[in-house]
């Protein structure tokens, strides 16, 4: 169990993104998330495919860092990112074989778009499918572990 849960976020935490001088708990909390991702390089992120989607509990944590005025901006008619010049690392696992002929998951796709829509745009996308299958999920777990560490020593 996780020891400080990111809660959902709640309609008066969203009302105080837009009016940020109101004292709220949920803006406190993206504060100090933004900040947090705001004073580093790398990002790494990891998490189970659960139901054809990311888990709640990452969900909530990106609905406190994509802020209007802290993580993109509207500007001359369109979305800007501000947290540009980072890299991020995502490590998914999911139960089921991917499909050679759709090779990027829906909740592949969504997590480099949200990335992107903030600026993130060096992202390294690793994903250990098959775990349902021992055999199976063994051999992509071999292959993925010896991928990244050429993709991250031999850069």
């Amino acid at each position: 169990m996780q020891a400080n849960p990111i809660p959902h976020l709640t309609q008066s935490t969203v009302h105080a993104f837009f009016n940020g001088n109101e004292a709220n708990e949920g803006l406190a909390l993206s504060d100090e998330l933004i900040d947090e991702i705001n004073r580093c390089d790398d990002l790494l992120i990891t998490y189970p495919m659960y139901n054809f989607q990311i888990p709640s509990s990452l969900k909530a944590y990106l609905d406190h860092i994509v802020r209007a005025n802290r993580t993109f901006l509207f500007k001359n008619g369109e979305y800007v990112g501000l947290l540009e010049n980072k890299q991020c690392y995502v490590l998914t696992t999911m139960g089921g074989q991917k499909s050679a002929s759709d090779p990027d998951e829906g909740f592949e796709n969504y997590i480099r778009k949200i990335l992107g829509f903030i600026g993130i745009r060096q992202i390294m996308l690793y994903c250990v499918d098959g775990t349902s299958q021992p055999e199976y999920g063994a051999a992509v777990l071999e292959r993925t572990k010896r991928t990244i560490a050429n993709s991250i020593f031999l850069q």
